[in-house]
């Protein structure tokens, strides 16, 4: 439906999965950052107080600052996907979550998993994201 820009390599970039589509999320430059990275710290508290209420955790706040997250990342490689035409996607919450980890590795954030200090271990995002996981995204450092 919405073809990848030419300009934007996506040949190495990993996908997520929204809305029953695939999505090429390469790394972000500085005008998606700008919007994800304010939008994270929105949602990051929610995301600690998800692994005990899960929809509680899902304010109106957090949710519209998981759809900028998720728009903003498409919008590197898929610059035509107005904000209308994603919202009309059939976007799951959790799917939404689901892509938090790739989309922040976009940014230049890398996962460590919990007690591991940064450095120690490198994973990168690869494949599709688990649409239906509820698990919340790891702990990121820049």
């Amino acid at each position: 439906m919405f073809q990848p820009d030419p300009k934007v390599d996506i040949l190495a970039a990993p996908i997520i999965t929204l809305g029953g589509q695939e999505w090429a999320v390469p790394p972000l430059s500085i005008r998606q950052s700008r919007i994800i990275v304010p939008r994270f710290a929105i949602v990051a508290p929610a995301m600690e107080r998800f692994r005990e209420d899960q929809i509680g955790a899902l304010t109106q706040e957090v949710f519209d600052a998981l759809i900028d997250i998720a728009h903003a990342a498409l919008s590197r490689a898929y610059p035509t996907l107005s904000r209308d035409a994603f919202l009309d996607l059939p976007i799951t919450p959790m799917a939404l979550i689901g892509a938090l980890r790739v989309i922040l590795q976009q940014c230049g954030f890398e996962a460590a998993p919990k007690g591991q200090a940064k450095g120690e271990a490198k994973g990168e995002a690869k494949g599709e994201t688990e649409t239906d996981s509820p698990a919340p995204p790891p702990n990121l450092t820049i």
